[in-house]
């Protein structure tokens, strides 16, 4: 599928973030927005901690402390799944606004599927979405610093403030949404590195965390608000009966009619 098919306006490798951002791309952006604004006290005051997704790149000047995020991997939470799943129903189809022809096809999800009407102000009809499935990403967050007092001050942030061993949530600004998280490993990965001015101790300490996402199942599809709700009652079992004579109510519309039975042919 080409950049033109998704009918974005963008070359393939400039993709606006700000105005497609979707499932992953949401949960990356909230969690470096979580971790964004650390400092650590030195000798020259506050000093903040840089946040990059990965290790930074060769051209990119290092400064310690920083913080970097990987991401590891999405897995369905199938135990908070219902039974309910609509698998030949999966699927939406995105049309071009102006010619009308069919872009692609693909569940639907508020950030890309513009093409859900507004609400109607009558009030009579709304829209109506099935349960959307669980899912668990799963991200490691690497503290990198070479003072072993940085190392210990922000473990100690990071244990009781940052990454509380129960679990906490993370506000999505794609979405609108809160996130659990919960911090399911810590393990020290201390190195040592060579450089021109001698061998020198990395300290890093690398946490592993998981974050709920949840993904549609089904296209939104129009509901209307009910305006007559009919009953049948009756003062014997209808199944038995079938008599008209039986029904409580003498509108012809809700009068049950007795029910011939032809008999098999040949008898």
């Amino acid at each position: 599928m080409t950049a033109a098919e998704w009918d974005y306006d963008l070359a393939v490798g400039d993709l606006d973030i700000s105005a497609h951002t979707g499932l992953i791309l949401a949960e990356d952006a909230a969690l470096k927005e979580y971790l964004s604004g650390i400092t650590v006290p030195d000798k020259t005051g506050m000093v903040d901690v840089d946040v990059w997704f990965r290790y930074p790149e060769g051209e990119r000047r290092i400064k310690f402390p920083f913080i970097t995020i990987d991401f590891l991997a999405i897995n369905p939470s199938y135990d908070r799944w219902t039974s309910f799943h609509k698998v030949d129903e999966n699927y939406c189809e995105f049309n071009d606004p102006i010619t009308g022809e069919l872009i692609r096809t693909g569940m639907y999800i508020p950030s890309v599927a513009s093409e859900l009407p507004e609400k109607d102000e009558s009030g009579t009809t709304s829209y109506h979405v099935d349960p959307y499935l669980m899912y668990t990403l799963m991200y490691q967050v690497t503290v990198h610093t070479r003072s072993a007092i940085h190392d210990r001050y922000l473990l100690s942030r990071f244990m009781t403030d940052i990454l509380p061993p129960r679990p906490f949530w993370i506000g999505v600004e794609a979405d609108q949404t809160w996130r659990r998280c919960e911090v399911t490993e810590m393990r020290p990965a201390d190195t040592s590195e060579t450089s021109e001015s001698g061998n020198k101790r990395i300290f890093r300490k690398v946490y592993t965390l998981s974050m709920d996402a949840e993904i549609p199942q089904s296209r939104a599809y129009e509901v209307e608000q009910a305006r007559r709700v009919h009953v049948d009652i009756y003062k014997e079992n209808p199944i038995t009966t079938h008599e008209s004579g039986s029904h409580l109510y003498t509108d012809t519309h809700t009068i049950a009619e007795p029910v011939t039975v032809e008999p098999p042919s040949g008898s």
